[in-house]
This record gives C-alpha cells, structure tokens and sequence, in this order.
C-alpha cells in the first residue's frame, strides 16, 4: 500500500515531534468530528505517547471531537521519499488569500482535505462554490503547490461531502487488493529465486579444485590487486576461456575473471582428471550464460600478458549475481548502443535481455549509431516477450555546404599561416596521444620556418599504427613527452591562423593536450583542405568526390609525379603539412 501512498506531513510540534514521529494518511474534517489516519516507522510509540497525541489534537483543534488511527511501516522497505511533505499553515494561508482575491473567506462549515495523493476542497456556499471553479482558483492553488512543495498533488473542488466518503472507501479497497496482489507477486518470485539458487548449489556441490575455499578470507576487488597482493581470495564471471595443451601432458586453462570494479587474466593448471571436471562445469556454453566463480591463488606480474594475473591453486562455482531494482517505479533506458555500433557499443543484447528481466524492466531502447543491424536480433529476443523494443537510431547530420574556414573575423589575412600534421596512436584524441607534429610556416605562400618533433606518447604504438605511420615504439622511447613538445609549437604557430587535412581530427587532438597542459581552452582562426577540395570538386564535376584523403588529393591536383614522392613518406607529420601546403596554395 505504501509504495503509492502521497501524505500529508504535520508541521506542528510539542512534547515530540509530529513531523517526525507521524505521517498523516488522511486527514478529513467533518461536521462532528475530525478523522485522522496517522502511519509510523518509530518503535517508540506506546499507549503513553498516544495519550500525549490525543490530548494535543484535542487542543490544536479547540476541543473538537478527534478520531485516530496509528499504523506502522517500515522505513527501511518504504523511505520518506515515498511522501510528500505540505505545511499546513502556508496551504492554509495560501488559500485564504487566493479566497481574498476572488472575494471570499473560508468560514466553519467549509472543509479541506489531505488524502493520499490529492487535496479535496469543499465550499459550503454554492453561489461561491460556482464562482471559484469558474474562476483560476483551483489552478492558482495547484501552482503554488507544484513550486513551494511537490507537482504529484491533484485538487478538487467537491459540491457534496458525500463524495469523499465514497471515493475513500473505493480508493481503500483498490488500494488493500492491489498491495495484496503485490505482495503475492513478489512472494513467488522470492520462492522462485530461492529454487533456482537452491538446485545451482546442489548442482555445483561436488565442483571444487584443490582445497576448500575458507569462509573467513574477506573477498577482494580486482580493482584494488596489485603485483604485491599476493595470495588473494576473488570471486566473479568467467569469460574468454581458453585451454592449451602443454609438453608435459598436462593442460592449461587461460580465463578471465571480471567483478563489479575490474577484471584480471587467471591461470589454472590441469591433469587429466582435473580438466575433465572443469570441462564439464566451465566451458563455452556456461560461460555464455555467466557462470560465476570463487578462486584463490597467487596474484603476480605476468611478462607476456604485460599485466597482473593470478595462478589459481582453489576454485569452485560460486552464484550467479542476481541484479535487482527496487524502484518501485521502473525507468526505461531509451539510449543504449549494442555491438553493431562501430566502436562506440559493446552491449551483448542476449545478456541485456537477461538482465532486464532479473530487473523487471519492461522495455529497451536501442539506438546504435548509423545503423540497423540489431533489429533482426532485437525483434527476436524482444518479438514475443514482456519485454518491449523501442527501435531508434542515432544519426549524423551533415552540411549541405560543409564549411572551410572557421573562427574567421573581418580583417584576419591568411598571408601567412601555419600548416600542420599530427601523428597519433589512435582516432579518439580522448583515449590515444600525439606521437609526432609536424608543420611549415607559409609567408605569401612560400614555407620560411618548419616544425618537426616526435613525441613520447606514454602508451604502447600498436603495429597496425605503425604499418600506417611507420612509427615505433622504439623511435619514441627516448623521445620529450607532449608536455615539453606542444609549449615549443605553440611558440611556433603564435597566433596565425591554421590550416590542415581534415583539420577536425587534428585540431582535436591540440586542443585536447592544451587543455591538459595549460588548463584552459584552445582557439585558432582554421582552415580545411580535405572540405576546400569537396568543394572544388563538387563545382568542377557537379558530383561529390569519391574520396577525400591526402594521397588521393594529391594525385588529382598535383599530379602522379607528386603523388609517387608523397607515398615514399606519406602519414609523417612533417611530410603530410608540406604537401598539404601545396594542395591548399593549388586550391586557392
């Protein structure tokens, strides 16, 4: 019942707090008497405070005849934030001003009621009752307690009393039969939850490897394991295994274990014997369903994994982490990339599908980036379940005219400017750093000053972005790091305007590393060739260009000679801003 219960709370206070100690379920004025429904979480209350209550209702409200009831709850299955909270003199007082403007006062015989989740108001005089609700009386009130308290309050105007008497006791007997409908519903899944947890230990009884895990040893998170841990005690899901058959006869399982925090590389022995029970319980199948385990073992720097990993000498199956919401209103998530969206999604949508049913979601929205490859998959998993699919889709919208010059103001020359080139380890210049700029200064279109420095990037050069670059890990090793090499570019560049090939990508990756160094924005006056040539191309052929990059520029404006000197040193920084000068003086 409380999950939807909207109160009133009592601002008064005496002996003891009412705001505190109570929280009024109903509070209804009638011609007689005054009738309270008072809720508590307090285990204090006893026959003396109720006495104490008694006599302090009967005086606030001037001898009336006061009838109440006290219920308990639980504040820990049911919060305060489930209620909410009006003063009742500023409603009051509110309300007699609004009455003011329009003319009237409140007087003995009229009434006002705090229910559940709405406010009944009763006006005796009928001419005025008819005047207020043609008026914005109603409205106005809402208004003031939608800003001073809460917006989850309606207010009616009653013409009879009689109303509420027959509201409230439907309103009650719905509300009784739907808690009890609640917690029949959550009964079963509680003695279903216990079933399924009760045959996983049953079943997993008799799958131990080497000795009993104790009980005592506290449960670590991969995140806070180190080199020097240690012996150590995880528990996780499973993922990526691997077996490899070694010399000796013997087999090795090579797995991943991830928790809440992390994840780590583990390493497990086996003999025949050993493996065929770890086949049996651990395998592709039981890992696709998220088998869990309970391991211990030595944590230490693996040389080939290049990380910690932990050499399992214990482990056993563990239960499957059961993920619950207990909001009692369910969100639903309406942006969720799954593993079509190219480099942005790494959501499994049968694991998904999974887990908002252990949360009692009922509906997803999936909105991959550029395309719809998830919709056959979503349409069968979600087709015909409780579970509803939301189909959205996540787009880029484009320039009709893509612009070429930004940042321009009236007056600015492109006499003389700057080009540049940036190498890096990666696209994203959030996750990968520089590893070498290079740039040329032009003056009336001649290059009077060049600028060529590898970069140190602190992160591993992988080998597809040293096919690419021809840059390694060893050219940079030795090499200043960003933090000594952009002061001197800048220095460079002044504050004349730049110019590069896709200048998106590279002026990306300068304003991100000068806002890591010098803790505030980056902004030049910039240009694009990679856009001027789009362009140029459109008016020349009335057709878009089929490809845009630097080589393939080259070639078609410079000619083959051009294009064959480019290739002997192509995607080098300082080779990429000189023919990237020559396109642009060849472009304007």
């Amino acid at each position: 019942m409380y999950k939807s219960l909207k109160s009133f709370y009592f601002s008064r206070r005496k002996n003891y707090s009412l705001s505190e100690d109570f929280i009024i379920d109903e509070f209804v004025f009638g011609d007689e008497k005054i009738s309270f429904k008072l809720l508590t979480n307090s285990d204090d209350i006893g026959i003396e405070e109720l006495v104490v209550l008694d006599e302090e209702l009967h005086e606030l409200f001037n001898g009336k005849e006061v009838e109440f009831s006290v219920q308990t709850f639980s504040n820990a299955e049911y919060p305060y934030e489930y209620f909410y909270y009006i003063n009742y003199d500023e409603f009051v007082n509110e309300t007699q001003r609004l009455l003011k403007n329009h003319g009237f006062s409140l007087t003995n015989n009229d009434r006002i009621n705090f229910l559940e989740d709405y406010i009944e108001i009763f006006i005796s005089n009928s001419i005025y009752r008819f005047k207020l609700v043609s008026n914005s009386f109603v409205n106005d009130l809402k208004d003031f307690i939608s800003k001073k308290f809460t917006e989850n309050v309606e207010i009616f105007m009653l013409n009879s009393l009689d109303i509420h008497e027959e509201k409230s006791a439907v309103k009650f007997e719905d509300k009784l039969e739907n808690k009890l409908k609640e917690i029949q519903k959550e009964n079963e899944i509680k003695v279903e939850k216990a079933k399924i947890n009760k045959e996983v230990i049953e079943e997993n009884k008799e799958f131990k490897i080497g000795r009993k895990i104790s009980d005592k040893d506290p449960i670590l998170q991969i995140i806070d394991l180190d080199q020097n841990s240690g012996f150590c005690k995880i528990q996780g899901r499973v993922y990526d295994l691997e077996i490899r058959e070694l010399k000796s006869g013997k087999k090795l399982a090579l797995f991943d274990i991830e928790d809440d925090t992390s994840a780590m590389n583990c390493k497990l022995f086996l003999d025949d014997k050993i493996f065929s029970m770890f086949n049996d319980k651990i395998n592709s199948k039981s890992i696709e369903k998220g088998i869990c385990v309970l391991a211990t073992g030595r944590v230490e720097y693996d040389q080939y994994a290049r990380g910690i990993s932990m050499m399992i000498n214990s482990m056993e199956i563990a239960p499957n982490k059961v993920y619950v919401d207990k909001a009692p209103e369910k969100r639903v998530e309406l942006h969720l990339n799954s593993q079509m969206s190219g480099l942005d999604g790494c959501v499994d949508l049968q694991v998904l599908k999974s887990r908002l049913s252990q949360m009692g979601h009922t509906a997803i929205g999936v909105t991959d980036i550029g395309v719809v490859q998830a919709y056959p998959q979503m349409m069968d998993l979600f087709g015909k379940d409780d579970i509803k699919a939301l189909y959205g889709l996540e787009l880029n919208l484009l320039e009709d005219n893509p612009r070429i010059l930004y940042n321009y103001k009236d007056g600015i020359s492109f006499d003389t400017f700057v080009v540049f080139d940036i190498e890096t380890t990666g696209l994203s210049h959030l996750k990968n750093n520089i590893t070498e700029i290079g740039a040329v200064r032009v003056e009336n279109g001649k290059i009077v000053e060049v600028f060529n420095e590898l970069v140190n990037p602190q992160q591993e050069i992988s080998q597809e972005i040293t096919d690419i670059t021809g840059i390694t890990n060893e050219m940079v090793k030795d090499k200043p790091p960003i933090e000594e090499v952009l002061p001197k570019f800048i220095e460079f560049i002044g504050g004349l305007p730049l110019v590069a090939h896709n200048i998106e990508f590279d002026y990306g990756f300068l304003c991100e590393n000068y806002n890591r160094v010098y803790k505030k924005e980056f902004k030049r006056k910039k240009s694009c060739t990679m856009k001027m040539y789009r362009k140029w191309y459109k008016d020349q052929y009335d057709e878009n260009a089929p490809c845009a990059k630097l080589g393939d520029v080259v070639l078609e404006l410079l000619g083959n000679e051009e294009y064959l000197s480019y290739l002997s040193n192509s995607h080098r920084g300082l080779n990429d801003a000189e023919f990237t000068q020559k396109v642009y003086e060849n472009l304007i």
